[in-house]
């Protein structure tokens, strides 16, 4: 049986960004997380470069991805965060 492979509409004005401490990343306008590069250690086939990221909602509805460093360590970052940091600037220092 042949694998079909679900395709992602881009929208016209969206636009893409690396992600600053994640460069196998990028960040949409829209929120959409994708992988720039394959995945290593034999998941190229699961986890191909322009893989998009699902997001997960958290209890309070605010959705999240988890991004890999390497093959072992991830950080779980909220979409929102990632959007902000990308498009507007790094988020302001707390007191």
């Amino acid at each position: 049986m042949p694998q079909v492979q679900k395709s992602v509409l881009w929208q016209a004005e969206e636009t893409l960004k690396i992600i600053h401490h994640f460069p196998k990343y990028e960040i949409s306008s829209c929120g959409r997380v994708k992988r720039s590069i394959p995945a290593g250690r034999g998941q190229e086939k699961h986890f191909p470069a322009g893989f998009i990221l699902k997001p997960t909602p958290n209890r309070n509805g605010y959705c999240y991805v988890s991004l890999y460093k390497t093959w072992q360590r991830h950080k779980v970052i909220y979409i929102h965060h990632l959007v902000a940091d990308a498009f507007i600037g790094p988020r302001p220092i707390r007191c």
